[in-house]
């Protein structure tokens, strides 16, 4: 039975991710189309600061 449940998560997981795969391209198109107008208004979102490269 606990087979059968992650069988169905499992799924349920793929089919999210594979919505997620299709829909970054799709955003990627619309902002370097937007970048390419002739007064761009893209935002910046903010990011987790990252440990130092060395």
């Amino acid at each position: 039975m606990a087979d059968q449940q992650e069988l169905t998560e499992l799924r349920a997981d793929r089919e999210a991710l594979i919505r997620v795969v299709h829909q970054l391209p799709l955003e990627n198109r619309q902002l370097r189309q937007q970048l390419a107008t002739p007064a761009p208004v893209v935002r910046v979102l903010p990011t987790q600061p990252q440990p130092p490269v060395v």
